[in-house]
């Protein structure tokens, strides 16, 4: 086990230690040192819209908070100036801020930027506040020196005499797929000593506020443990916990550990001294007692192996321990925290549980009081001011409650800002008191703040929840988003701040899948059959396809006023862009669904399923059909030569239809690409080059070829990537193509596509699409940001960086980043989204 943790250890330098903040244990950012070119991938800052918070801690140091959650994102919530701070410390704040080079999102935050894209499942500030300590998933290991301004890599090494040895960004590391895919998960530190928990039986130790790190030493018996908490017992000693049943209590010097069996997987776990509190996932609750005895009793081996063993230090025998275990509470739900506030010890968890009660002596059995909630929903986060003695709980969808009699009584908080449709039914995860400031923040980015007791509830940060199937760009800095759930969003500032409805009156769910701009009006087509109209993006009509016409496309064209909506049940509506005129055609198949289309002088080339074509008449009163056999197409495009279009399709298959005048009835072929293997995926996307030469091609696992002009010949193009490619982006102001795709990929090409370049996004997630900002700015205002906006499973702003900063941000030491993004546009009011009766069929 000592090998395999020193193994793990070593790469941290590797993995994630590469100059200019480049997370090279995931490939995730492709910024070199020294460079300056602004246009290029290098030159881009990322910041995720929508992370999931997930926990926070308070700074008493400045009246202000840190804030984490999934995608890196790691927000340093602080005290809006003149708020219950004197003069000299608001200067001091300023100094700071600008000491690290931060720039205000707005009044309330600031980005601190990470070298990586995991989720942070921990962070700890250490009693000196300053050392802290974060990690989490995919290896996302890091430490800071500055309250956390500033994040870099420990970059220790460990001999095998298990002496630890400072590590420099220089240092040589080999790299270990094992800890590439290591999840980090727990934090515990009494002073300057450190625990950090991980998946596979990690467990590490710092014994010099996170700087440098070593394996801990453990029993072989807890090899390979599934570890699921650990805790301090403020006396140098450690209590942890496993998915086995088991709590460990080692003893001062880590001679010896001690076990106890509970039955069941420990979920939570908190200690105090010889003390520990323990719930299982078969809700109960248990009080574990390890402290010395008269009694002997045999002590498990130090080490796991005997070589282990020969390599560490030699310690005397322990004394004798003993063991009392108590159940003090069972029940049907589950306790998923246990914490302390003041005095008091509480634990809480599903169906509104929760239980307190104080310390009491060894012997002695705690007295448990009710602080239960008048909930179903599981309380995610609790805390208390202890000068007011009021209580505030969070939980699953949008529970917010609050108590003034220390958990006796509870009311949930009233506030209109919690109706917001940003805020309304989102799950809060994190409550945070600092001073008179209280912070709540939940999935999908929502941050709400309040100040004093008057709880004047605010939003600090919101955007769409859930997946943004797709957008459409009005102009002018003005976005329409369809989501899930009959769900829509705009924006009036290119992305900054959002306004969400729920068009209820849609069949449910009726995702929002395909959102289509023409001349400023909007079409959208979803699931179910959903239409919805708009001819400035903020008032809408809805209307229903009708029954099997289940899953619907659009599809448009530059210059043309009309929307053609296909998709299930054979049905093809024309909507102008106006949306005042209708017009129907019914396909003789209705069995087959279309899933793509391309447009021809004469109207829409559809297809879908079993490679079947449809189009219509040059007079539009009919329809033919033609099937090519095979699998399913999904995108097309007349090849540059206009002779043909090139179809692809699922299983790499990929189609030649010779045109006859504007006709798809010509010779079809099934193009052989040389040295493609059979797992290049289906195809996705077809699309012209910028200099109109070539046709491109992408694939569900990151295959990309490009034609000549015949469409006939192919070459592919490597991408450096296996995840799944959507259709690129033309970005006309930088000459550059932007490619997205599933696990947070983002590729650019400034060669029309013969080579691509991976740029950092700060996720995993699916992304989907590519916005990219007006060149004139937003809302008809000179000097925009030129940032795009990414979608998919989050929404995802890059900002170029200017080349001074950019040249101050390649020099900084090792992989340390100035966090900087420029300020936000303030927001603007927004009207709300209303409907409209259905339009008439108008055909």
């Amino acid at each position: 086990m000592r090998r395999a943790v020193v193994s793990a250890m070593l790469v941290i330098a590797g993995a994630c230690g590469a100059a200019s903040g480049v997370a090279a244990d995931s490939g995730r950012d492709v910024r070199s040192p020294g460079t300056s070119d602004t246009s290029g991938p290098s030159a881009w800052r990322a910041e995720v819209l929508n992370p999931h918070w997930r926990a926070g801690l308070a700074l008493p140091a400045d009246g202000g908070a840190l804030m984490w959650g999934t995608d890196a994102m790691l927000w340093r919530l602080r005290r809006t100036p003149g708020d219950s701070a004197a003069p000299g410390e608001r200067e001091r704040e300023g100094r700071a801020a600008a000491q690290a080079k931060q720039v205000s999102l707005d009044a309330d935050r600031d980005l601190i930027d990470l070298p990586h894209s995991g989720a942070i499942h921990d962070l700890a500030l250490l009693s000196d506040g300053q050392d802290a300590v974060a990690v989490g998933a995919q290896g996302l290991f890091l430490h800071s020196e500055d309250a956390g301004r500033h994040w870099r890599v420990p970059l220790p090494t460990v001999q095998d005499t298990g002496a630890m040895v400072e590590g420099s960004a220089s240092a040589p590391a080999a790299e270990s797929d094992l800890f590439r895919t290591r999840h980090w998960f727990g934090i515990a530190h009494q002073g300057r000593d450190v625990l950090v928990i991980g998946d596979q039986g990690a467990l590490v130790h710092s014994a010099d506020g996170g700087r440098h790190w070593r394996p801990f030493p453990m029993p072989a018996e807890a090899v390979g443990s599934e570890w699921t908490g650990v805790a301090p017992d403020g006396r140098g000693q450690w209590w942890l916990s496993t998915a086995q049943g088991q709590v460990w209590h080692t003893d001062t010097d880590l001679a010896a550990w001690r076990m106890q069996r509970l039955g069941a997987s420990v979920e939570a776990l908190s200690a105090d001294g010889d003390r520990a509190w323990a719930a299982t996932v078969d809700g109960r609750l248990w009080s574990l007692v390890s402290m010395a005895s008269p009694q002997s009793e045999p002590h498990l081996p130090r080490t796991a192996d005997a070589a282990s063993a020969a390599r560490s230090p030699r310690h005397a025998v322990p004394p004798s321990h003993r063991w009392t275990r108590a159940l003090i509470s069972a029940g049907d739900h589950r306790y998923h925290r246990i914490q302390r506030i003041g005095d008091r010890w509480v634990a809480f968890g599903s169906h509104g549980r929760c239980l307190w009660w104080r310390d009491t002596s060894l012997a002695a059995r705690p007295v448990l009081h009710s602080c239960r909630l008048p909930t179903a929903s599981t309380v995610l986060a609790l805390a208390a001011d202890v000068r007011t003695s009021r209580w505030m709980a969070a939980g699953e969808g949008g529970l917010l409650m609050e108590s003034r009699t220390q958990g006796r009584q509870w009311r949930s908080v009233r506030h209109p800002v919690l109706q917001d449709p940003q805020v309304r039914g989102r799950s809060l995860q994190v409550v945070v008191v600092s001073g008179h400031t209280w912070w709540i923040a939940g999935e999908s980015g929502v941050v709400l703040r309040a100040d004093g007791p008057a709880r004047d509830w605010r939003i600090v940060h919101s955007a769409p929840s859930g997946h943004v199937h797709e957008i459409a760009d009005l102009g002018d800095g003005r976005l329409v988003a369809g989501l899930t759930d009959r769900w829509m969003a705009r924006s009036d500032d290119h992305g900054r701040h959002w306004r969400s409805h729920q068009f209820v009156q849609l069949h449910e769910p009726a995702y929002l899948f395909r959102v289509k701009a023409v001349g400023g009006r909007v079409v959208v087509g979803g699931g179910h059959a959903a239409v919805l109209v708009s001819t400035d993006g903020q008032h809408w009509r809805s209307d229903s396809l009708g029954d099997g016409a289940d899953h619907l496309e659009a599809l448009t064209a530059a210059g043309r006023e009309d929307v053609w909506l296909f998709g299930s049940g054979g049905l093809v509506t024309q909507v102008d862009a106006a949306g005042a005129r209708w017009q129907r055609h019914q396909l003789v198949d209705t069995t087959t669904t279309l899933f793509g289309g391309l447009m021809l002088d004469r109207g829409p080339l559809l297809f879908g399923e079993q490679g079947v074509l449809t189009w219509r008449s040059e007079d539009g009163a009919n329809w033919f059909r033609r099937s090519l056999g095979g699998s399913t197409l999904h995108a097309g495009a007349v090849t540059p030569d206009g002779r043909a279009v090139v179809l692809a399709g699922d299983s790499g298959q990929l189609w030649r239809v010779t045109l006859d005048g504007d006709q798809p009835t010509g010779a079809a072929e099934l193009l052989p690409l040389p040295g493609a293997s059979a797992t290049v995926g289906g195809w996705r996307f077809v699309r012209r080059s910028a200099d109109g030469q070539r046709l491109m091609v992408g694939s569900t696992r990151g295959a990309f070829w490009r034609s000549d002009r015949s469409g006939r010949q192919w070459e592919a193009v490597e991408t450096g990537t296996a995840a799944g490619l959507r259709a690129p982006v033309r970005d006309d102001r930088r000459q550059r193509w932007w490619m997205p795709g599933r696990d947070g990929v983002l590729l650019t090409s400034a060669d029309d596509g013969a080579t691509w370049q991976r740029v950092f996004t700060r996720t995993a997630e699916h992304l989907r699409g590519v916005i990219v900002a007006d060149e004139d700015g937003l809302n008809g205002q000179a000097g925009g940001d030129g940032s795009l906006l990414l979608y998919g499973d989050r929404l995802v702003r890059l900002t170029p960086m200017s080349t001074d900063r950019l040249q101050t941000s390649t020099r900084s030491r090792g992989i340390q980043r100035d966090g900087d993004l420029r300020p936000s546009v303030a927001a603007s009011p927004m009207d709300t989204m209303k409907n409209r009766h259905p339009v008439d069929d108008g055909g």
